[in-house]
């Protein structure tokens, strides 16, 4: 979720369609969609709008894939904005591999997009507990705008290395 200082709350959701439960097979959706930043507006899904790719619809139906070509792995999907500490707007990381981390990076100058593809990385961990079969690998990848700068992009994750196979952000 982020606020992008217009009295709007903006969520964005990825759907995986072809699923082996963690990998996507057939082919997957980054979708927006805004409600008031006014938490007693949240629990009325009449309040939700949602990007059909060219305005703004009630129907969730309507809705876009706002990055075309993505291949998430179901809620991998993070946005925020980096304007105040590199210089660019928008940035968005879509963990494509749920094992290793893989994620893709996408940058855009607005929420609705166009979201450009910027590059593919993964964490600099094993991603799994030696010893253990743990079964998870690392996940819930972040940015962190409020680390990052215009040549480094600091983001967390979930991983359970380390530790005897105890998640933990690293």
């Amino acid at each position: 979720r982020i606020s992008a200082g217009d009295g709007c709350l903006y969520l964005f959701g990825s759907e995986c369609v072809g699923s082996d439960g963690f990998a996507c097979k057939t082919f997957g959706a980054v979708y927006l969609a805004r409600v008031a930043a006014n938490p007693s507006a949240w629990s009325n899904a009449a309040n939700y709008q949602w990007w059909t790719g060219t305005a703004w619809s009630p129907a969730s139906s309507s809705a876009a894939n706002i990055v075309p070509g993505v291949n998430p792995i179901a809620g991998g999907v993070h946005v925020a904005d980096y304007a105040p500490t590199t210089g660019r707007k928008y940035a968005m990381l879509v963990q494509s591999a749920f094992g290793s981390g893989g994620f893709d990076l996408y940058e855009a100058t607005s929420l609705t997009g166009p979201w450009t593809r910027k590059g593919s990385g993964r964490p600099p961990d094993a991603c799994f507990a030696a010893g253990h079969d743990s079964g998870f690998g690392c996940y819930a990848i972040a940015g962190h705008p409020e680390l990052s700068t215009s040549a480094r992009l600091v983001f967390s994750w979930l991983s359970p290395d380390d530790r005897n196979a105890y998640p933990h952000i690293r």
